[in-house]
């Protein structure tokens, strides 16, 4: 299997960032990007670079690429004007799975490699009705693909097409808390309907055949479940409810097959305002300014204090998932600093990254070859800076500020990701050409070879013009030349504990060296 190695090579310190705008799609004011709470821009990193979803006025919302510094249409789903209602987009073994909607099949599960050709429709539900949306879907357990479409839950498996439920209501991934959606589970998938005339709604497991795992009595269409996702076996979610007596958190216990609603010692329900995933065996909940942790087989326990911290009502906040480690804001709301802080889920691997009166909002964050960026805002009012954080040394750097806009008007912005050696983003900042895509040097060059990842370290001694590969016995080392976008330039055999010369070239070039399981990498200037 191709495995993707990153490297970072740190740019001199004296080049200046600058905001550059990549495209205009629309040649004027309007919009090529939306920005609801400038949190959730559909994206995903592929092979050939960013895909996303952006506005042209000839082509309407569709699925874009960023590739090469330029924003490029991948498919017209919905040619013309009209929108391709693009959204959900999940990798999986390499390509790209989305629902979208051309004029004659309607809302319908497509995938795509990234390119024009390879952009197709996989599965649609109700070939018959053209008016009917995709509210979310999921591969399960199994292997099958799962869809709502509506409020009908479909499974598609060896080419075979059953309709498992009705009346199936999902939360919305835009609402104030995560949405409940399906998740992968035990023998299929997992999900909460608040119908209370569906079997008394509750937890359900759906394969080709529905079994509810829960019922919640009583339950209204004004009840709403989100988080629900598998910790150590067992289910986790929570239920903002129309009576208190419901509102809470609650874990299935698969072992004892149970419906449990955790209680805190005053009998209150545990309301969880906002899920953060750490590992397959823990989770973390916000509940009124204080983060616990729950492992979905014992009780819940405080390992964060958020000091009064408070959620502000209908505004996602930004976090982070890199490896075991989660990066998030800690929300002051309005009228204390909000701070960003990285934990791997105990209290002495929880650590400030940035702090202070610069910090009221967060924006989103991305990562990329060992870093997460991220910018902050102290309001409407003043510059905005841009970081770089170093996951390994725990390093923060300035590596932008963008300056004070003439009218006091936020910039709203929204990171989309690290691409060809630029750290792409969309903003509004400038009225006159709407909220388009920008770029900025993000201090650090983002290589991507394809290679073995986190291999032993190889010894290697390097001049202006030799590299001996060093080893305490004979034989020949692997040497592989690429140059920055990965492709592959040279590959030799070359002997070890000897002397050999630099290839001639100017520019740069990754050197990448294997012998006997074990790896290292230059990266070389050259101006021969």
């Amino acid at each position: 299997m191709r495995r993707l190695l990153f490297f970072t090579l740190l740019l001199p310190a004296l080049v200046q960032a600058q905001l550059t705008l990549v495209t205009d799609l629309n040649s004027g004011a309007e919009d090529g990007f939306d920005c609801f709470n400038c949190i959730d821009q559909v994206s995903v990193k592929t092979g050939l670079g960013i895909l996303t979803v952006a506005t042209s006025a000839d082509n309407g919302k569709e699925l874009m690429l960023i590739s090469e510094d330029e924003l490029t249409l991948v498919k017209d789903i919905n040619p013309g004007s009209d929108d391709g209602r693009v959204d959900f987009l999940k990798k999986r073994e390499g390509l790209v799975y989305f629902s979208a909607k051309e004029p004659t099949n309607g809302s319908a599960v497509w995938v795509t490699d990234g390119t024009e050709a390879g952009t197709t429709m996989f599965f649609d539900p109700d070939p018959t009705n053209e008016s009917r949306n995709i509210t979310g879907f999921e591969f399960g357990a199994d292997g099958a693909l799962y869809v709502v479409l509506q409020d009908e839950l479909f499974r598609l498996a060896d080419g075979e097409t059953t309709m498992v439920a009705e009346d199936v209501t999902l939360s919305a991934s835009n609402d104030n808390f995560s949405g409940a959606g399906i998740t992968p589970y035990q023998t299929g998938v997992a999900f909460f309907s608040n119908e209370d005339n569906f079997f008394g709604g509750g937890l359900f497991l759906a394969t080709d055949t529905l079994r509810q795992l829960g019922a919640i009595d009583g339950l209204s269409d004004f009840d709403q479940g989100f988080g629900l996702r598998e910790v150590n076996g067992n289910l986790l979610f929570s239920l903002n409810s129309t009576r208190e007596a419901r509102i809470g958190s609650y874990v299935y216990d698969a072992a004892a097959d149970t419906l449990t609603r955790y209680l805190t010692t005053d009998g209150d329900g545990f309301f969880i305002s906002r899920w953060y995933p750490m590992t397959d065996s823990l989770e973390l909940g916000l509940i009124d300014g204080d983060y616990y942790s729950f492992d979905g087989l014992n009780e819940p326990t405080l390992f964060f204090d958020g000091a009064g911290i408070t959620t502000v009502a209908s505004r996602s906040i930004p976090s982070l998932k890199v490896d075991s480690l989660l990066f998030l804001q800690t929300d002051g709301g309005i009228f204390n600093d909000s701070r960003l802080v990285v934990t791997n889920g105990t209290v002495e691997g929880t650590a400030t990254i940035v702090e202070g009166n610069q910090v009221r909002t967060v924006s989103n964050l991305v990562t990329a070859g060992g870093y997460v960026f991220f910018a902050t805002r102290a309001g409407t009012r003043g510059p905005i800076p841009f970081y770089r954080y170093e996951i390994a040394t725990g390093e923060l750097e300035e590596i932008f500020e963008a300056p004070e806009r003439e009218d006091n008007r936020s910039y709203n912005l929204q990171l989309i990701g690290v691409r060809d050696g630029l750290l792409y983003l969309s903003v509004l900042a400038d009225t006159e050409i709407g909220r388009e895509l920008y770029s900025i040097d993000p201090g650090v060059e983002i290589v991507s070879v394809f290679g073995g990842q986190r291999a032993p370290e190889l010894e290697l001694e390097m001049t202006s013009e030799t590299f001996t590969v060093v080893a305490e016995r004979t034989g020949n080392a692997t040497l592989s030349v690429y140059d920055l976008s990965g492709q592959l330039l040279e590959q030799r055999e070359v002997p070890v504990n000897t002397a050999e010369r630099l290839s001639a070239f100017s520019g740069l070039r990754i050197y990448y060296f294997t012998y006997e399981g074990r790896v290292a990498v230059r990266k070389v200037v050259g101006g021969r």
